[in-house]
């Protein structure tokens, strides 16, 4: 196994969580990255009512399609809480989506949680990008937990294909300088084990 897929089992074994035993907790954010390519379906399955009354939408390159409005309607659906829904809006890749993340979460120091939602093959990636802008910026780590928006166990074998690109993509990506490395991980990580 090499060092990046250890790095993606990992992640995937001891950050993806499941509904918390105590309630909603108000110093949370629940963070969905959508997706593009048609993927808009990960707004919709993101089990955010458990978690956090503030919920933050990460940009893709489709979302000039999405209706906000519509989709701020429907994640409100099930509660009567107040909630709160941000937008980024267009974003043409995960480096952009999580810089702006960052600077939203700056501006925010009531939140003191994260959590992490998309598609379960891409929350290794997901995590890693968002922890390399974070701690680029001087942020001290939050807790952070992932949470999949295509059930407990998803598409979440390492030896599939779509795992596999993802494999190669953090690789590209560390290489450039957007995605954390091991040691960035831990670094994060290590402070709420």
């Amino acid at each position: 196994m090499s060092a990046v897929e250890s790095l993606y089992r990992s992640i995937l074994d001891t950050m993806v969580g499941s509904h918390p035993a105590d309630a909603v907790l108000d110093d949370t954010a629940f963070i969905i990255f959508p997706g593009g390519g048609g993927q808009d379906w990960r707004l919709y399955q993101a089990p955010w009512e458990f978690y956090a009354r503030r919920i933050i939408c990460a940009g893709t390159r489709d979302d000039p399609k999405y209706n906000f409005d519509e989709v701020a309607q429907f994640l409100k659906r099930d509660t009567a809480e107040p909630v709160e829904v941000r937008f980024q809006g267009y974003a043409a890749h995960s480096k952009a989506q999580t810089d702006w993340l960052t600077m939203e979460l700056q501006a925010s120091p009531y939140i003191k949680r994260l959590i992490l939602s998309t598609a379960r093959y891409h929350l290794p990636r997901c995590a890693l990008t968002f922890i390399k802008s974070w701690l680029a910026a001087g942020n001290s780590p939050l807790p952070l937990l992932l949470v999949p928006t295509d059930g407990e166990r998803g598409n979440d074998d390492a030896t599939s294909q779509t795992a596999e690109e993802e494999l190669e993509r953090i690789v590209l990506y560390q290489e450039k300088g957007d995605v954390a490395t091991a040691e960035e991980y831990e670094r994060f990580v290590g402070r709420f084990r």
